[in-house]
């Protein structure tokens, strides 16, 4: 008898178990995921990255809401001084949000340096604009693993918003059991997640000029919520137990209140913290900013103006001293890759803007894309023997001493190496790793030669064509780093200076 009930309780044991991994499972697919490249939000990334690193890795990290991971890249400032760093960012993250953010990331880093961005000082805990109640608070902690410090950060947000429902946060299932209709392959797949931006998100939107060049602290100092300072010293203790130095800075924002500093600043001299203000006018003027072309929107740096700012702020850290006891590690793999990453975004980028063909082939040759090319009628016309090695040595040593008038698809990257040459009408069809369709058609001078009107490209990613169809070269470039077409373009290379087409807009995250 006694042996019966014992198994029996271990087969509902694990049975509880297998439930539970399904239960789990199932959420990892449903939750709502946080991913800038499509909505903008980088919460979901950041936490699939943080559980990621090796622990106690981390030198440095920084806290806030979007001005910290719009303006500080931690694979600029490892490249520029070999210190591992992370953003645990959030979007409109206030103290009470920081607070128990940093206090998850202590329990598996033990950073010598804290910074924490003063946005969110003023912003007073379990307040939002209306219509985003409790919206980043779920954005926040839907994707930190289940923890004491979750159900801690959990029963005090529902004790100050009681319609949150505890089991709904604790196990976000409850909430997005419905979400079927929208799944898309993101939701089954980890591949978006799986950029080393280490809680960066890049941007390259471009604001409106403004010709701002600073603004220094002035007016009456005014005042931190009570809450809000609550969480202030909440977060000076947990950096003191830790042994971790506290650093304050107001990152560059063109609508900030310079009355802010001036508490910010006098809050800082009364506890010794070191506080550096970015909207000073000499600060601002030391990063090189322009804000005409390096601010996202009035309060947020893109891709460009990150860079400079990460690359200022690391060096007054070290001129301050905050970096004295760091060592620097220049050979972390994970870290030397975010620093690959970042030059192939930045590169990605800059390829829709070249217009000179042959600086084009050098650019997208050997970097990851998965690059396009086809024939329109008289595409060889103009080649020199440089142009035609460059093409030549990216798509399989493909003979073109013969090429006048032919068509040719060229298909490189992915796993692909595909490239033809024919005086007839040549067409491509595969599957790229994502499961989208690709479908290539070209058609030379001489394959249509005797109807020019039926001269034509088509380069099909998915059901979306994005050749420019042109007389001449068309190129595609796909990235698969982001799961998007960067650029579409035409060389017109029957004429000698192989003027280039392109009606291509990037995505302007």
């Amino acid at each position: 008898m006694k042996r019966t009930f014992i198994i029996r309780t271990i087969k509902l044991f694990l049975l509880a178990i297998a439930l539970c991994a399904v239960l789990f499972g199932v959420q990892q697919i449903l939750r709502h995921k946080c991913i800038y490249l499509l909505d903008e939000t980088p919460e979901t990334e950041m936490w699939e990255q943080f559980y990621e690193l090796d622990k106690n890795s981390i030198d440095m990290v920084f806290v806030g809401n979007s001005h910290v991971y719009n303006a500080v890249n931690p694979a600029v400032i490892y490249e520029k001084s070999g210190i591992k760093s992370f953003d645990i960012a959030t979007s409109n993250q206030d103290l009470f949000t920081s607070y128990y953010l940093l206090k998850e990331f202590m329990a598996y880093q033990n950073p010598s340096v804290v910074v924490l961005d003063t946005y969110g000082i003023f912003q007073t805990p379990f307040t939002a604009p209306e219509g985003f109640e409790n919206v980043y608070y779920k954005m926040a902690f839907d994707d930190m693993r289940l923890s004491p410090r979750k159900v801690e950060a959990i029963i005090k947000w529902h004790r100050n918003s009681p319609e949150i429902s505890i089991p709904e946060r604790l196990f976000p299932i409850f909430e997005y059991h419905s979400r079927w209709e929208e799944l898309n392959t993101t939701d089954f797949s980890d591949e978006a997640l799986r950029s080393v931006n280490l809680g960066y998100a890049y941007s390259f939107k471009i604001a409106d000029p403004t010709g701002y060049t600073g603004n220094d602290p002035q007016g009456a100092p005014t005042d931190i919520p009570a809450l809000s300072y609550e969480y202030f010293e909440k977060i000076k203790d947990l950096c003191k137990a830790n042994n971790a130095r506290l650093v304050l800075i107001t990152t560059p924002d063109v609508i900030e209140d310079p009355a802010k500093s001036i508490r910010i600043g006098l809050e800082a001299d009364s506890s010794d913290i070191l506080y550096i203000d970015y909207n000073e006018v000499v600060n601002f003027a030391s990063t090189g900013l322009d804000s005409d072309a390096e601010f996202r929107d009035l309060s947020h740096l893109n891709a460009y103006g990150a860079v400079k700012f990460s690359e200022k702020l690391i060096a007054d850290l070290k001129d301050c001293g905050v970096t004295d006891n760091m060592a620097a590690d220049n050979s972390n793999k994970r870290f030397s890759k975010a620093v690959n990453d970042h030059y192939h975004t930045l590169n990605a980028r800059s390829i829709c803007k070249i217009e000179d063909f042959e600086t084009y082939l050098e650019a997208i040759k050997d970097q990851g894309y998965l690059v396009i090319m086809a024939a329109k009628g008289e595409a060889f016309g103009a080649l020199t023997e440089t142009d035609k090695s460059l093409i030549s040595s990216m798509f399989s040593e493909i003979d073109l001493s013969d090429s006048w008038g032919r068509s040719i698809i060229g298909v490189i990257g992915c796993g692909i190496d595909h490239v033809a040459l024919d005086g007839e009408v040549l067409t491509y069809n595969n599957t790229l790793p994502n499961g989208n369709g690709c479908y290539v058609e070209s058609i030379g001078y001489f394959a249509g030669a005797e109807h020019p009107e039926t001269m034509s490209v088509t380069i099909k990613i998915g059901q979306t064509d994005y050749s420019e169809n042109e007389d001449g070269l068309n190129f595609v470039i796909y990235d698969p780093m982001t799961d998007s077409v960067i650029d579409s373009c035409a060389f017109m290379t029957g004429s000698d200076d192989k003027p280039v087409v392109r009606s291509f807009v990037p995505a302007n995250k």
